[in-house]
């Protein structure tokens, strides 16, 4: 491998088989596999990039061994991820060479965390690998219902004499996830697929060459995969992710692509056309097979550790050394025990220390914080943080202390400054899957985890399904790090993906039929799925509106779909009770601009066919191919406030915003004072909308006695009802003041789904 511009990951602890913290044979007998602190599993994760090949404690090579005996080069879990629904398969396949007679294996953790031909194995119960030709051994058909984060197998090799020979293989781990956190995957050409928060490259051998021979295989060629990227992604990411379906070893690192920050004791360069971009990349995270922990770890090294090794903050590599900067990137916290002493209180190798957001420093080498708020720095010379647990006492050859004073004076001060750099950064993850497409489990996962990474922190995701599920098999959820929450609220991780959203994402907006004004769909495509409203009349002249169901499948023109008609049937106003299966309604899209609709109530005295047409489509849709096309220059900032909103504690009412080129309108879906259906439109298109600004909208209703479910209102007859002031923290949260007829209620708005293909939304005025 290439490993210039490469920053080494090298934090391996001397005298101690460098593990993984959450599946390492110290912490099998303690707790569950995922149950250390999210950052001790980061750092323990991490290896050297160069002359590894003896570190890896049970990784034999291949080659010949004394007297034949057996010799194992891999042992690979294909896939690596699998559903929880005992039909989704994998199979183990094993390269062993010297004498053998017999090759076995035996899962880890506990009874029947697989099924072996749908059979349970219990904890320590061994199958058999069958031999498939050229020394690699093979079982299929191993599936599981238990989820399970990152466990792994041992192989048995009996040789042909009859002794028995275990390996513990640190590359034999695989996960079992939550069938619940399934995405929605899209094509985006012969080989490449996306889901909403990941890139699947489907790779040939010039990209990734997965060796079936060896266990030589190297990390996929960055700069191929990047230029890959940005193929078909507009150059609008700070950082690339990359994970692969096949591990290559212990290789984590980063790699750089551009410097332009003064300060840092980095120099200045440009290199990101090698990898695709047209400059805004500024390096790339290579995280392996990893559940992601080691991101936030390889992202910092963009920014250190650089300074000059004079101020003793380093441990002779690109990480902290003995100095209390407990960090992303190492570094000891400690006590002064008297005299020279110090107790060590918090270390990055030690699997009881708590997970730890980012150190001052690194806020400041990041851009986040100022240098004033950056404390004064104590150096424990002699001490290296390999060597050190929480508990033990440590005497320094020499303790100094550094200053902010003391860096710059060296380095200068950070350009831009933290008051001038950008807080905001995008992040594209790529999954690369050699010679196939990375499976749905693959990609549920891995998307889920750039979803996290992206969001403020108790935001709840998709992947929530998977934490609940460990929390109910073990009793306890695994950690988790939202940028959000390593940078102390301070930085924003868009992980989102710019450029198509695909699958007719364009047709989220408000239809109607012309013919019939006055009533009317509000669609929306989420990342899971188009789901909508309809807002008309009962043939009693009442108020109708139906929550539609989810339609999770892929959408084609002139291909009829059909969804449940749920209605709200009771409920007063601002106590909303759920909506009842009302009937279905089934549509048939022409193109992104013409449809039809087949609305049918179950007892079939409700029958209404629609021509529709768009009244607005959300900004960014395109007329040609309703996909919704990313605009880096001068998108709607506020364009990510298009979503269904509600407030938890009244669910069954809430908000369906339509954010188009000429502004935001919306409909409000609930009841009256007297427990009757109640559906509101806003009278208003405004477009001036500032986040923490309130904005008035006038709420119209019909209040006639003429309209019926095949005769609606015309919209011009619709009367004031009230008044509605939205104000909108971000997002993701905001508020709804309403004041009319039926009363007044005050809501705390939340976002219910978001917009497939929407980036996310910044204050105008701030930098994106």
């Amino acid at each position: 491998m290439n490993t210039a511009g490469v920053i080494s990951t090298s934090i391996v602890r001397p005298g101690k088989a460098p593990g993984c913290g959450p599946t390492d044979d110290r912490n099998d007998q303690r707790k569950p596999p995922f149950a250390s602190s999210a950052f001790s599993a980061l750092l323990l994760t991490l290896f050297v990039v160069s002359g590894i090949g003896s570190a890896l404690g049970g990784r034999a090579n291949a080659a010949e061994t004394e007297d034949n005996e057996p010799a194992v080069a891999y042992l690979r879990f294909e896939p690596m991820i699998i559903f929880n629904d005992g039909q989704d398969e994998m199979s183990l396949k094993a390269r062993v060479t010297g004498s053998v007679s017999k090759v076995e294996a035996r899962q880890r953790y506990h009874d029947g965390l697989i099924q072996v031909d749908g059979q349970d194995m219990d904890l320590g119960e061994r199958f058999e690998l069958h031999h498939a030709g050229d020394g690699i051994y093979v079982r299929d058909g191993i599936t599981s219902n238990h989820v399970q984060s990152r466990a792994r197998a041992d192989i048995i090799v009996t040789d042909e004499e009859g002794e028995e020979h275990e390996f513990f293989r640190t590359d034999s781990w695989f996960m079992v996830n939550d069938k619940r956190t399934q995405r929605r995957i899209f094509e985006v050409s012969e080989d490449v697929r996306m889901s909403t928060n990941l890139i699947n490259i489907r790779a040939d051998e010039e990209i990734f060459d997965v060796r079936a021979s060896t266990d030589e295989t190297e990390p996929p060629n960055l700069e191929r995969v990047g230029q890959t990227v940005y193929e078909h992604f507009p150059d609008d990411f700070d950082f690339l992710a990359v994970f692969t379906t096949t591990n290559t070893g212990p290789f984590r690192f980063y790699v750089d692509a551009k410097n332009k920050i003064e300060g840092i004791g980095k120099p200045n360069f440009d290199d990101a056309h090698s990898f695709g971009s047209a400059g805004r990349l500024q390096g790339v995270a290579y995280l392996n097979t990893s559940t992601g922990q080691p991101l936030i770890h390889e992202l910092t090294h963009n920014f250190g550790v650089f300074l000059d090794p004079d101020l003793g903050l380093d441990d002779g590599t690109p990480h902290w050394g003995g100095v209390d900067i407990p960090g992303t990137l190492g570094g000891l916290d400690f006590e002064q025990q008297g005299g020279n002493q110090y107790k060590i209180t918090w270390s990055p190798f030690d699997v009881e220390s708590e997970s730890l957001s980012m150190a001052p420093m690194e806020l400041y080498l990041w851009g986040l914080l100022p240098a004033e708020d950056v404390p004064e720095t104590t150096v424990l010379h002699g001490v290296d943080p390999r060597d050190q647990e929480v508990g033990d006492v440590v005497t320094p050859e020499s303790v100094s202390s550094v200053t902010m004073a003391d860096v710059q004076a060296i380095h200068g001060p950070r350009v831009p400054s933290p008051a001038n750099a950008s807080s905001r950064f995008r992040i594209a993850a790529v999954v690369v899957s050699a010679g196939r497409w990375a499976t749905d489990a693959e990609m549920a996962f891995w998307s889920g985890v750039m979803e996290r990474f992206g969001v403020e922190e108790g935001t709840a995701t998709v992947l929530e399904h998977f934490d609940q599920a460990l929390a109910d098999e073990f009793g306890q959820a695994p950690p988790t790090a939202t940028f959000d929450y390593l940078t102390q609220g301070r930085g924003e991780m868009n992980s989102t993906l710019a450029g198509e959203s695909h699958d007719l994402a364009g047709l989220t907006g408000a239809w109607h039929d012309p013919a019939s004004s006055g009533q009317g769909f509000n669609l929306q495509m989420a990342p899971s799925g188009l789901f909508g409203y309809y807002y008309g009349y009962s043939d009693a002249g009442e108020d109708l509106w139906l929550v539609l169901d989810l339609h999770e499948q892929a959408i084609e023109f002139g291909e009829p779909f059909t969804l449940k008609a749920f209605a709200g049937t009771s409920g007063v106003f601002g106590a909303p009770n759920e909506a009842t299966e009302w009937g279905r309604v089934t549509f048939e899209f022409q193109s992104c601009q013409e449809g039809e609709a087949l609305l049918t109530s179950h007892s079939g005295d409700q029958v209404q066919e629609f021509d529709l047409k768009p009244i607005a489509l959300v900004d960014g849709a395109s007329q040609e191919d309703c996909r919704l096309l990313h605009r880096t220059d001068g998108a709607d900032a506020m364009v990510n406030l298009n979503a269904a909103w509600h407030d938890p504690q009244t669910s069954g009412q809430g908000w369906n915003l339509v954010r188009t080129t000429a502004g935001m309108f919306g409909y409000f879906y609930g009841y009256t004072a007297d427990g009757e259906p109640l559906w509101l439109v806003t009278k208003e298109v405004i477009g001036d909308i500032q986040l923490g600004q309130p904005v008035e909208y006038t709420l119209l209703t019909n209040t006639t006695e003429a309209a019926s479910f095949e005769s609606p209102a015309p919209s011009t007859e619709l009367e004031t009802w009230g008044t509605a002031t939205l104000t909108f923290e971000n997002c993701r949260t905001g508020t709804a003041d309403m004041q009319g007829i039926d009363g007044t209620q005050v809501q705390e708005l939340e976002v219910v789904a978001t917009t497939l293909g929407l980036p996310a939304c910044h204050d105008p005025g701030g930098e994106d």
